[in-house]
């Protein structure tokens, strides 16, 4: 007996084959909704692998963000896709911005960032949105770069102000070793 083809969130259709490779509910809602209806078909994949609709291309897992209340905990659209619809860049502008940085954050210079990589952009550039037109995108930052900055409202001034009250509130550990 054939079965239906479709799967969704990562779960294959068992109910019985009626037409086009789909069950009767899927081959009517294909009918009625037509193209708005993403279809994804079954075909080899490992277990390790996840649909992206926007990719329209199987992915592996790490390449998803962890999201609790998904099905299966992770969010629908890859990584990549996210970046390119929230900043306006695509996977192969955001590899070439890590390679110039030369893989490390571009303030601190860390090469291993807790928690990932973060697209810095100019807030000032795209107000009232919370996405970034793709032009303001400055640099790639370790989390804790990104946040301090964003905590100071990209603020040059207000950075600086920070810097200098550490600089004068710090004490000297080598005159106090001694």
């Amino acid at each position: 007996m054939r079965t239906c083809e479709v799967i969704e969130d990562d779960v294959r259709c068992e109910r019985k084959h009626y037409g086009k490779g789909m069950c009767q509910k899927h081959y009517y809602r294909w009918k009625r909704h037509g193209d708005a209806l993403i279809i994804k078909r079954v075909r080899e994949h490992r277990h390790d692998e996840k649909w992206c609709p926007q990719c329209e291309d199987w992915l592996p897992k790490d390449q998803f963000v962890k999201e609790q209340r998904a099905l299966d905990g992770l969010r629908p659209q890859c990584k990549a896709c996210q970046r390119k619809d929230r900043y306006g860049i695509t996977r192969e502008q955001w590899d070439l911005m890590l390679i110039q940085q030369g893989y490390s954050c571009a303030i601190c210079g860390c090469d291993e960032p807790v928690g990932g990589w973060f697209v810095d952009h100019d807030h000032a550039c795209c107000p009232g949105s919370n996405k970034s037109c793709g032009q303001c995108v400055r640099a790639l930052l370790c989390s804790k770069c990104n946040f301090g900055i964003g905590q100071f409202d990209d603020d040059p001034d207000r950075l600086l102000a920070a810097a200098m009250y550490l600089i004068k509130h710090t004490t000297n550990t080598e005159v106090a070793s001694e």
